[in-house]
């Protein structure tokens, strides 16, 4: 019977070092299905990561280009206020020239200073040859 016993606690000992050696390989189970979903939701931050860090590049570019769309757009709207400017100066400038070479005939209309204003009579030949 002592046989018996000890047989059963050898069978007992066995069993228990069974189960034990079943839950640390279902904690080490456990533990590397930590890691890995650990793995994967630190891949999916970084991937989320690198998506945010494109937006922000392409947000960038964007409001890179609408600035420098914004400073042609008032290089060229100063360009065409220079031209115009120029252009109202030219004709004032051609107004005061044309004021300042005109004469009144006598009749209240102007006449350019130096230009015929019809044809002059010729003289008769006979009158020069005397």
């Amino acid at each position: 019977m002592e046989r018996a016993r000890e047989k059963e606690k050898e069978i007992l000992f066995e069993a228990e070092k069974v189960k034990w050696e079943l839950e640390r390989e279902e904690k080490a189970r456990q533990l590397e299905l930590e890691r890995k979903e650990e793995a994967r939701q630190e891949k999916k931050k970084y991937r989320q990561f690198e998506l945010d860090q494109e937006e922000r590049d392409l947000q960038l570019q964007q409001e890179r280009a609408k600035i420098l769309a914004e400073k042609e757009y008032e290089k060229h709207r100063q360009e065409m206020e220079k031209l115009d400017f120029q252009a109202r100066l030219r004709e004032q400038e051609a107004r005061a020239t044309e004021g300042r070479g005109r004469q009144s005939d006598g009749n209240g209309e102007e006449v350019p200073i130096g230009k015929a204003v019809g044809k002059v009579p010729k003289m008769p030949y006979h009158t020069l040859a005397r």
